[in-house]
C-alpha cells in the first residue's frame, strides 16, 4: 500500500504528502476534481445538482442483455417493463422483487452488487475456474457512455481513459500503476452514490449496478445451461466447477466476453473452502494456498492465523493439525487482537486476583 501511495504522489504532485492520510475515495475525489479543472471550464461552486435522479428500466437497462431460461426471461421483461422511479426507491422499495434462478442458487438484484449465498464447503475437483471481470463497474460505466448531470462529458472521457491505463498497465505486469489508476477509478464508482460528491449520480450509479448484476447473471446462466456448476458469484465474478472440462468452459467465457465487450480474467485451482461468500481459501498444487479471504486471509487477526492454516494444510493433505501447529516457528501465527469490555481485574505477579 505504501508503493501505490508513493506512485500516486509521483503521478498526481498537486496532492503531495496528503496521499498518505486521505482515502482512496478521497484521493478519487481529489483527482477527478483536478482533471475536470484542467480539461474543462469545471468550477467547484457553480456546481448544480438536481433535485431528483430518475432510473427508467426501458431505458438504463442495456438493449444487448437477454436470459434464455423462461423463469429469469419473465423476471427480466418484468424488471424493463417497470414504470420509471426515483433511484432512492430501489433499495428499500423495489431490489426484491426481482429473483433470477440459476441453479441451486436464487438471486435478488440489490443495491451493492451481487453475491450468492454460500454455506460452508469443501470442494475438490481437477478444476475449479475463477473467470473475473477486469475493472467492472468502469468498464459498465464505460459502456453506459453518460457523465453524471450535474458534470460534463468531459467526466467520462476522463473515466475512459484511465480505465484504458489501468487495462494496459496490468497486461505490461506494472502492478503499482495499475493499483493507482485502480483507486481511482473504482472510488469514483462509489462516489457517485455519496450526496457531497461532485460525481454524485444516483441513477447512474443505480445503472451501473443493475446493468452488472444482470450480465453476470448471464454468464452464470451461460455456464449453467452447459451444465457446469456455478460454485459462487459476487460482484464482479463467478467461480465454477469445470472438472475435466477446461477448454470448453474458457470457450464459454470468450464468447460472453465478445458479446458485451467484458474482458474476463481467469485462474485456475484444485481446492475451494469456503464458511461464507467473503471467506475461503482456493489450493492449486502449483502455488499451494495462493488466495485467501476473509478469516482465511492474513489481515484479520480476530484469531490465531495458525487454526486457519493448520486446517487447510490437514485439507490439502499436506500435514496434519497438530503436525503443523507443533512444527511452527513464528510466534505472530499465535497472535490475536480482541476488544475488552468491561471493568476488568487487577492480576498480582503470582496471578491472583
Amino acid at each position: 500500500k505504501i508503493t501505490v501511495r508513493k506512485q500516486v504522489q509521483t503521478q498526481y504532485p498537486y496532492l503531495k504528502n496528503t496521499v498518505f492520510r486521505r482515502s482512496d475515495a478521497a484521493i478519487a475525489e481529489a483527482v477527478m476534481a483536478d482533471e475536470l479543472r484542467r480539461r474543462s471550464s469545471f468550477v467547484k461552486r457553480d456546481l448544480v445538482k438536481p433535485d431528483k435522479f430518475y432510473f427508467d428500466p426501458a431505458c438504463d437497462i442495456d438493449s444487448t442483455i437477454c436470459f434464455q431460461d423462461d423463469v429469469n426471461s419473465k423476471v427480466f421483461e418484468r424488471l424493463k417493463s417497470t414504470p420509471k422511479f426515483d433511484a432512492s426507491q430501489w433499495k428499500d422499495e423495489l431490489s426484491s422483487q426481482f429473483r433470477f434462478i440459476i441453479g441451486q442458487h436464487v438471486i435478488p438484484l440489490t443495491q451493492g452488487g451481487l453475491h450468492t449465498i454460500v454455506l460452508p464447503r469443501i470442494l475438490k475437483s481437477e478444476a475449479i475456474l475463477e473467470f473475473d471481470a477486469s475493472s467492472y463497474y468502469p468498464s459498465i460505466l464505460r459502456k453506459i457512455g453518460r457523465h453524471p448531470e450535474a458534470l460534463l462529458k468531459t467526466w467520462i472521457s476522463i473515466l475512459n481513459e484511465m480505465t484504458d491505463k489501468r487495462l494496459a498497465a496490468k497486461k505490461c505486469g506494472n502492478g503499482t500503476e495499475a493499483d493507482v489508476y485502480k483507486i481511482i477509478i473504482n472510488s469514483v464508482y462509489g462516489k457517485l452514490a455519496e450526496k457531497h460528491s461532485i460525481n454524485f449520480d444516483p441513477n447512474l450509479q443505480l445503472s451501473g449496478v443493475i446493468n452488472g448484476q444482470l450480465f453476470l447473471l448471464t454468464l452464470m446462466e451461460a455456464f449453467n445451461r452447459s451444465g457446469f456448476e456455478v460454485i459462487v458469484a459476487n460482484t464482479d465474478g463467478l467461480y465454477i466447477n469445470a472438472g475435466k472440462r477446461i477448454d470448453e468452459a474458457i470457450n464459454i467465457a470468450k464468447k460472453w466476453s465478445a458479446e458485451t465487450g467484458f474482458e474476463l480474467d481467469n485462474k485456475y485451482s484444485t481446492i475451494y473452502v469456503a464458511t461464507s461468500v467473503n471467506d475461503y481459501a482456493l489450493f492449486s498444487p502449483k502455488s499451494g494456498w495462493f488466495h485467501k479471504k476473509g478469516k482465511f486471509g492474513p489481515g484479520k487477526r480476530t484469531a490465531p492465523t495458525i487454526i486457519t492454516d493448520a486446517v487447510l494444510e490437514q485439507i490439502c493433505g499436506n500435514t496434519e493439525i497438530p503436525g503443523y501447529i507443533g512444527a511452527s516457528k513464528n510466534i505472530l501465527e499465535f497472535l490475536y487482537s480482541t476488544s475488552v469490555k468491561g471493568d476488568g481485574v487487577e492480576v498480582n505477579q503470582n496471578g491472583a486476583q
